[in-house]
């Protein structure tokens, strides 16, 4: 019950910094962004990568909370290990499917034209 408890503070703290970066003030929380200097921040737009970063938290936020529901669902329900083994590593691909696509598109998209 301890790893739903975890995993489901970790999906709820995700979709709060999804919000944050929504909102467009969380772009001191980007590696990177935050150490670089005047001239390197000046190529990127600050608003453009402030929503991938939200949407790519969001995403997290989302298998977060799956791995949590079918983990409960394991304890509840007594669910067949092949469900929750699928679920699980759709989550794990996709959240890294999430990182590769992510990081590719802030370092591509997010550039001022």
């Amino acid at each position: 019950m301890a790893a739903v408890v975890v995993t489901g503070l970790l999906a709820l703290l995700c979709f709060g910094l999804s919000l944050t970066f929504f909102c467009g003030r969380g772009a001191m929380l980007i590696a990177g962004y935050n150490t670089a200097t005047d001239d390197q921040r000046s190529q990127y737009d600050m608003r453009k990568l402030s929503k991938t970063m939200g949407f790519m938290m969001l995403i997290c936020a989302v298998c977060l909370a799956l791995m949590a529901i079918v983990d409960f669902l394991e304890l509840r329900l007594r669910l067949e290990v092949a469900t929750g083994d699928f679920a699980y590593l759709l989550s794990v691909m996709t959240l890294i499917a999430n990182i590769v696509v992510g990081v590719w598109w802030a370092n591509t998209r997010c550039l001022r034209s």
